[in-house]
């Protein structure tokens, strides 16, 4: 199968070749046209570690908030901007790296760093306020899921000399 030369768009988010396929301005677009289906509010940018993630973060905030109807909140450092004038309101540094990306559920954030440890703060436009934080293993990558009032958390150790796997599951026993 030929490689193709257009951008690939996905569960997993925008993908292609930097600098060739996938550009600032193609990241503008595709977010501006995302935008225009999502309802008011916030919405939460994720990068990865790759060199080129802050450049095209920001060109993705800027297409979100271009409309004036949503403010973004992003995942290497918290970052809340009004949506009508692109001003920052508050930034705050969590410490640690983020892979996984962010999940919102209500006005809670929730954020798993790759050492296990899992930051919860509001969802606030005015002010951050971090609301708990926590460690599982020593290693984490996966992003938190959220299902049936229950959090699902992957993490990893080493045991024995043995990367091990585990999942945790945190809610009511039903």
């Amino acid at each position: 199968m030929p490689l193709s030369n257009e951008p690939i768009i996905s569960v997993s988010g925008l993908r292609g070749i930097v600098g060739e396929t996938l550009t600032p301005d193609v990241a503008w677009r595709f977010a501006a046209a995302f935008a225009e289906v999502l309802p008011p509010g916030q919405v939460v940018v994720t990068r990865d570690g790759r060199a080129s993630g802050r450049e095209l973060a920001g060109a993705v905030a800027a297409g979100l908030m271009h409309d004036g109807k949503h403010s973004v909140l992003d995942a290497g450092v918290a970052i809340c901007w009004k949506a009508d004038t692109g001003e920052e309101q508050w930034k705050e540094r969590l410490g640690g790296t983020f892979s996984a990306s962010l999940v919102l559920v209500g006005d809670k954030i929730f954020g798993t760093d790759e050492s296990g440890r899992t930051c919860i703060w509001k969802a606030y436009p005015n002010q951050f306020e971090l609301i708990a934080e926590n460690r599982l293993g020593s290693e984490a990558f996966a992003t938190p899921a959220i299902c049936g009032g229950r959090l699902y958390l992957r993490h990893a150790e080493q045991l024995d000399g043995q990367r091990q796997e585990f999942l945790y599951c945190v809610g009511e026993r039903r």
